[in-house]
């Protein structure tokens, strides 16, 4: 999903509501890198007759069962991240869904992703560490 340039606040890049279930959704955003023929090693690829290259930027892509979702950063917003992950809970495969928002505000974007993306894992870590023991609390 493409945010318009003007999209810079954290609340743009993380709207409550559900997960679209559309099987051609929970593909593009799993899909962890795409060569356009003849594009070199770089994770990209080339939209046809647009002339334009889309790089993948989320690096947590296939990393503690994370699937998919949705980077952003700029100077103003910091870095924000909307990542989700299978885990498995008490015998059931479970989707957990987490947002990291406003990370390393007013520096560079690339700074604000990666701590956004830091942020992601530490917490990432956690539930996994974490979940499967709360849910034999209950």
């Amino acid at each position: 999903m493409l945010s318009p340039p003007e999209a810079t606040a954290p609340a743009t890049y993380a709207a409550p509501g559900p997960v679209p279930a559309a099987p051609a959704f929970r593909q593009i955003v799993a899909t962890a890198s795409v060569t356009a023929p003849g594009a070199g090693a770089t994770p990209s690829v080339t939209a046809p007759g647009a002339g334009v290259t889309f790089r993948h930027t989320n690096k947590l892509l296939g990393h503690d069962g994370v699937i998919g979702l949705k980077t952003g950063s700029s100077t103003p917003a910091g870095g924000n991240l909307v990542w989700a992950t299978r885990q498995e809970v008490a015998g059931a495969d479970r989707l957990v869904i987490g947002v990291v928002l406003h990370q390393r505000a007013g520096t560079t974007p690339a700074e604000g992703s990666a701590a956004a993306h830091e942020a992601s894992s530490a917490l990432i870590a956690a539930i996994r560490a974490e979940l499967p023991a709360a849910a034999n609390r209950s």
